[in-house]
């Protein structure tokens, strides 16, 4: 939360190639661009090594290593990079330790090597468990390649593993979505993402949809999946911390917490961002310039206090504790029902918000499904 930088820090590093893209995806990443990767792992040791002269004295609390696909570069160039993290950052000795895996892309052989290389949370992107919903999301992977790397991930021993499931996909009916959902749980992963598809503009799907040639999903039915699925996880023992998330007691994401917490994190690759005592910065997003070792960072911005505040209550409405009362005093001085008294009177008259009374406002079960006019209070 904005702390000393020397005491604590969360890295996040971009990988961002794909072995193709998925239709609904506009995140920086990229396929057919296999023969960069040496070029770009080049230049990202290189950012890793500058970035530990100036940060690392941090004590590294989390690591995650996200993309596009990083298990598509292979766990040779991964375990070489962690080594590099290791080397030139003081990462904790609990710290997590997260790898973002496609289940087509992924050997047993390579979970070893991740394993040896100091991995200890693996992050599966399965989407559906319906292989034609698969096909049209433009997934490389079936249901069987999921199994097989679940399987195999927990046979070299890793015990902490996220699956990421989508639901309100064009075509997806609410039992299909049970099917996907009643399947992961019995497999009893540690964490489950469950995200509602957004359609983003300029991608496949958007175009798609435009065209007429598929059919914007429902609200009522992507409303009826959320809580199916909140109501079926919460039966099965998974605790939901935050909108989107769910996790076994003890398992939940410290990574991404830091986020929602407003705490220090430093991006690192194309098109990373950082935040690091109320400095947002981040990467160059142009492919070509990074890996030709031109970095020039693409935003810059010192955040006014009052932006500040504005994100923690923003980012804290997404976990289900609210927004720590506590953590804002301690950061800003002040409490938070003083600075956003109107707003929150006006939220809970909505019913969108209630409070515990000493505590936290947090969202309540219509606030779940409306979470987004909660947010806009405070962008």
């Amino acid at each position: 939360m904005f702390s000393n930088l020397t005491r604590d820090l969360a890295l996040y590093i971009h990988i961002p190639f794909c072995a193709a893209k998925c239709i609904y995806c506009d995140f920086l990443s990229f396929s057919g661009r296999e023969s960069y990767f040496d070029a770009y792992f080049n230049q990202l040791n290189n950012e890793i090594r500058n970035n530990g002269a100036l940060y690392g004295d941090a004590a590294v609390r989390s690591v995650f290593i996200g993309g596009g696909t990083p298990s598509y570069a292979g766990a040779k160039r991964i375990a070489e990079m962690i080594d590099n993290i290791f080397r030139h950052f003081n990462v904790a000795s609990d710290a997590e330790f997260t790898v973002e895996m496609n289940p087509g892309t992924v050997s047993e052989s390579d979970f070893h090597i991740y394993k040896a290389a100091g991995v200890n949370r693996i992050s599966f992107g399965v989407q559906s468990l319906d292989n034609n919903l698969l096909r049209f999301l433009g997934r490389i992977h079936t249901r069987e390649d999921f199994l097989s790397a679940f399987e195999n991930a927990g046979r070299v021993g890793f015990n902490n593993i996220n699956t990421d499931i989508i639901f309100g996909i064009p075509g997806q009916t609410v039992s299909q979505f049970k099917d996907t959902l009643n399947e992961i749980i019995s497999l009893s992963p540690e964490h489950i993402s469950a995200y509602s598809l957004i359609i983003e503009p300029e991608t496949r799907l958007d175009y798609l949809i435009e065209k007429g040639e598929v059919e914007d999903p429902s609200d009522e039915d992507d409303r009826e999946m959320y809580t199916v699925c909140r109501k079926m996880l919460a039966q099965s023992g998974y605790n939901m911390y935050e909108i989107s998330n769910f996790a076994k007691p003890g398992c939940e994401c410290i990574h991404n917490i830091r986020y929602w917490v407003c705490g220090n994190y430093l991006g690192m690759g194309l098109g990373a961002a950082s935040l690091i005592d109320g400095r947002r910065f981040s990467n160059t997003n142009d492919f070509h310039a990074y890996t030709d070792g031109v970095n020039e960072i693409s935003e810059d911005i010192i955040l006014t206090k009052k932006e500040r505040m504005d994100e923690f209550m923003m980012l804290g409405f997404r976990m289900m504790t609210g927004p720590s009362k506590n953590g804002f005093k301690s950061l800003f001085g002040r409490d938070y029902k003083d600075v956003y008294r109107d707003v929150l009177s006006d939220l809970s008259e909505k019913e969108l918000i209630s409070e515990n009374p000493g505590i936290n406002y947090c969202l309540t079960e219509k606030g779940l499904d409306f979470a987004n006019e909660v947010f806009r209070e405070f962008v």
